[in-house]
């Protein structure tokens, strides 16, 4: 497929992607296409990543959160849900349609500390910033006290727009997942 042009390989990251865009849109239809009659995994997959990503920037806490709990409950999750590291990876495949639009960072040295993941739009479009901060066994509101407390959309410098504000914190106890969202406009930082 390298060799035909249909895919590209980045000999520094180790990485192949589709270069071209009609190929990378043909690809896209062929994931969401319907083998007789029933949806295909992958096609259900990505919905409701678009959906969490629609609710995420629209604020709707208790579908975040339940969106998040969905996952953690598939076999999709690690094994091991016992530290902020996991919730992390449930964060990263959860937000896997968000791949052509932003840029992933995680740990990401920002105004007084470090935010656990940023979303970062790669062009100039209309999708906000999105800024995520986890919690383990916190709650209240906590990882929003923090984004706010440390002033973690300051990394987002030379950016106007949007920027949601997004905690996810965890209880071990009660095995729940609770959401806070709120949304900031930046004028270029």
């Amino acid at each position: 497929m390298i060799h035909l042009g249909y895919l590209s390989y980045d000999p520094d990251t180790s990485r192949v992607h589709i270069p071209n865009e009609e190929v990378r849109l043909e690809f896209k239809d062929l994931l969401r296409r319907k083998d007789s009659g029933r949806r295909s995994r992958m096609f259900e997959l990505i919905e409701e990543s678009d959906r969490l990503y629609m609710d995420t920037i629209g604020g709707n806490e208790e579908r975040v959160a339940a969106a998040i709990e969905k996952i953690r409950n598939s076999n999709y999750a690690p094994t091991f849900y016992n530290n902020e590291q996991a919730l992390r990876y449930v964060i990263k495949f959860a937000y896997i349609s968000c791949i052509d639009r932003y840029m992933k960072v995680e740990e990401l040295p920002s105004g007084k500390g470090i935010a656990d993941v940023v979303y970062i739009p790669k062009n100039m479009t209309a999708d906000p910033a999105i800024v995520v901060e986890l919690k383990w066994d916190k709650s209240g509101g906590a990882a929003i006290e923090q984004i706010e407390k440390k002033n973690y959309p300051a990394v987002l410098s030379g950016y106007s727009g949007d920027i949601v504000l997004v905690g996810i914190e965890y209880d071990s106890k009660s095995k729940r997942h609770s959401c806070k969202i709120r949304l900031t406009e930046i004028q270029e930082l």
